[in-house]
């Protein structure tokens, strides 16, 4: 006989519906039939129970895992997005800048950073800003193309009063190219905009009555700005950084320099200074040449000079290779198209601030790494851009240093070693790197030109001679210095204030930083006069 198989039989513990259930009770009915028939119908119940109960238990398997699966996915998302959290909320910063993303991820997943390297930083470059009209009234009505001077400063200018004197040498004068363009051409006459007359007698008049170059500071976060008397009120621009000398901070600060003059639309040459430079020639001839240059002062040309050691292979991307490398001195000069395209630039620069950086090894006397941004990121740009023929070979920049210490840092001239002599050097061509001598710098020729190349404002209006006098050819400055001759010079500090400002007031034709009547109205000597010569018997230093 038959055993009966009995749902008693199975443990308490399994459901009807579970698989288990299923396969328990067909190893019950096929134990019971191992006693029993083996054949017809009983078998064929067998085999089937079977396969049903080991498919159920496969797809519970299956589904099982999926659950396992998913879970872990979730798990591993909802991970991703509590450390993009903490990556955004570590890259926020309050002076409104970005940081290195995450610091403790990024040296996860970049490598420990290297024996003195600083901390990595993530800087805010934004997207260039053009104004419809400029805010010097009459230039942006006579389309006066303007000098941008950028002080790059560690706070305070020291030669606020020879700058002062510099400014008013330009007061209500407008180039001769500009008159004969847009005044001699003009279909309601020879007349000049009545924003042109207008004098300001502000604490910034200087600045306001001249229509040649504006004026951007950049000086540190901390600095808490200029007494509202000074020629720099109301220069600094809105983004500002903390500087370290040889940091890639001095190029992010220069761009914001950069930024907020490439606003004004009658910036077409851009000037970098410090707090400590002096210019060496008069505004007229400045203003003139800088206009005549169409090249940016850079050193964008190949040669042993580039510091090749200082290119990391990490900084190479799809356009910056090693080929591009190059070097220049800080202190330059720029277009308006070369500042263009270093606003837009954002994959050069994040190379060079992700890997271009100095530090020293007291321990050794070594460096750990010296690379200085701010002698190769805008040179090497301009490479990476295939505008090497836009730059100079072997530019010296724009400013005159002395380095005859072998240091780091150049000469900072005294009170006592500030002389017209000193002025003389400045202005004189030196030999190139080379040893190629550089050509000429016919300055006495360049300032004679260049001061013949203004008209006062009052003086235009009405004057349809004067736009006769200019005849088929535009004026132009023929007796342009070539573009090694320097145009600046430094280092000159705080305690040399008196002495460069007595050197401005040299009223001599063959110095002359400033117009003779400004000279001779602030009290200025011409030194090499019968009087000049009288006054300094009496006074010493007057010369």
């Amino acid at each position: 006989m038959r055993k009966s198989s009995t749902w008693t039989t199975f443990p308490t513990e399994l459901t009807r519906s579970s698989p288990e259930l299923l396969l328990h009770q067909h190893r019950h009915t096929a134990s019971g039939l191992l006693f029993g028939d083996f054949g017809g119908s009983n078998g064929r119940r067998v085999v089937e129970s079977v396969g049903k109960a080991t498919k159920m238990i496969r797809s519970a398997s299956y589904a099982r895992l999926r659950a396992v699966r998913q879970a872990r996915l979730h798990s591993r998302e909802a991970l991703l997005w509590c450390l993009l959290f903490f990556m955004w909320a570590s890259m926020m910063r309050s002076d409104g800048s970005i940081g290195a993303p995450f610091g403790i991820i990024t040296s996860v997943l970049e490598g420990k950073r290297a024996p003195g390297e600083p901390p990595h930083r993530h800087a805010y470059l934004p997207e260039a800003e053009v104004y419809r009209h400029s805010q010097d009234e009459c230039g942006d009505v006579l389309g006066i193309p303007r000098v941008a001077l950028l002080f790059l400063t560690t706070g305070d200018l020291y030669h606020e009063s020879s700058w002062r004197l510099w400014l008013r040498s330009a007061e209500g004068l407008i180039p001769s190219q500009v008159v004969a363009h847009r005044v001699c051409n003009s279909t309601s006459g020879v007349v000049v905009p009545a924003s042109c007359l207008l004098k300001s007698n502000g604490y910034d008049a200087e600045y306001k009555n001249q229509h040649l170059f504006s004026i951007y500071v950049h000086a540190p976060p901390s600095f808490e700005g200029y007494d509202p008397a000074s020629l720099w009120h109301g220069k600094i621009v809105d983004y500002r950084v903390a500087t370290e000398w040889g940091a890639h901070t001095l190029v992010e600060a220069t761009r914001h320099l950069l930024w907020e003059a490439f606003k004004d639309p009658l910036n077409t040459r851009f000037l970098l200074l410090s707090e400590s430079d002096i210019p060496i020639y008069d505004p007229l001839t400045m203003y003139q040449q800088l206009q005549a240059e169409n090249s940016s002062r850079l050193d964008t040309c190949v040669h042993e000079s580039t510091s090749p050691w200082r290119w990391h292979p990490r900084m190479e991307t799809k356009r910056l290779k090693f080929h591009h490398w190059r070097k220049s001195p800080q202190w330059m000069t720029l277009t308006r198209q070369h500042v263009e395209l270093a606003l837009s630039d954002k994959e050069v620069y994040r190379m060079f601030e992700r890997h271009c950086w100095s530090a020293w090894d007291d321990e050794h006397s070594r460096w750990h790494r010296d690379c200085f941004s701010d002698e190769h990121y805008f040179a090497t740009l301009l490479a990476s851009h295939d505008k090497d023929s836009e730059g100079i070979c072997e530019s010296r920049g724009v400013s005159f240093t002395s380095w005859e210490a072998k240091s780091a840092h150049p000469k900072a001239y005294s009170g006592n070693e500030i002389s017209p002599d000193l002025i003389y050097q400045a202005r004189a061509a030196s030999k190139s790197i080379n040893g190629r001598p550089f050509p000429e710098c016919k300055w006495h020729e360049a300032q004679e030109t260049a001061r013949s190349l203004f008209h006062p404002a009052a003086e235009v209006s009405g004057n349809e001679a004067l736009c006769e006098s200019f005849g088929i050819k535009e004026p132009s400055f023929e007796a342009q210095l070539p573009d090694t001759c320097f145009l600046t010079a430094r280092k000159f500090g705080k305690d040399s204030v008196f002495a460069v400002r007595k050197l401005f007031l040299h009223c001599d034709e063959d110095i002359s930083l400033i117009s003779r009547d400004v000279c001779l109205k602030e009290g200025g000597t011409i030194c090499n006069s019968l009087l000049g010569r009288i006054k300094t018997i009496f006074y010493k230093d007057a010369c």
